[in-house]
């Protein structure tokens, strides 16, 4: 009797959610053009799938915020078709508290582009991750005064927000599994 070897094929939709979860975050170092026609074509045909798989939690990383940590707006558009909720939290990976949303993932890298995106698709601004802090906070800190004005701009509450006194670095990445800088 011959035994058959399990396939992992993204496109086809093979293997459990969780390994199509970890190939979605392996895929995004490489060609994302390939990644975006999958998921459109996943996305058209099993909408309720893909939500699964970009909400599964991998060593607290979520491939959504996975993909908000790197920057891809692009990709970020395609995964929220999907119907995801624009406030979904991840776990806790290394080196970031529980209950970050995608923009507090924005919010880290600064990035404005990304930023701008996500707040047009109306986030809750005030929401807070497991060590009380909001998004304009993750902004404050790593010193984005672009990103903080614009999301004051936009409504968010800064009280609790201080300007740090020591000097901004631009953030490391912690953990060697899932580094997206």
């Amino acid at each position: 009797m011959a035994t058959s070897s399990k396939k992992i094929c993204l496109g086809k939709q093979y293997g459990s959610v969780r390994e199509l979860a970890m190939m979605v975050m392996a895929r995004m170092r490489d060609d994302e053009s390939k990644l975006i026609r999958q998921m459109k074509k996943m996305i058209k045909e099993r909408r309720s799938y893909a939500i699964q798989i970009l909400s599964t939690n991998i060593d607290g990383w979520t491939p959504i915020h996975a993909c908000a940590l790197r920057g891809s707006k692009k990709l970020l558009k395609v995964f929220l078709s999907s119907g995801i909720d624009i406030n979904i939290t991840m776990g806790e990976p290394d080196g970031l508290p529980a209950g970050c949303t995608l923009l507090h993932m924005a919010c880290l890298r600064g990035d404005i582009d990304l930023i701008e995106y996500l707040v047009s698709q109306k986030p809750d601004l005030n929401i807070k991750d497991s060590h009380n802090m909001t998004p304009v906070v993750y902004a404050t800190q790593r010193c984005h005064k672009r990103a903080v004005r614009f999301l004051q701009d936009n409504g968010a509450n800064m009280a609790g927000v201080v300007a740090p006194t020591y000097e901004c670095i631009t953030p490391q990445c912690s953990s060697t599994k899932f580094c997206f800088f």
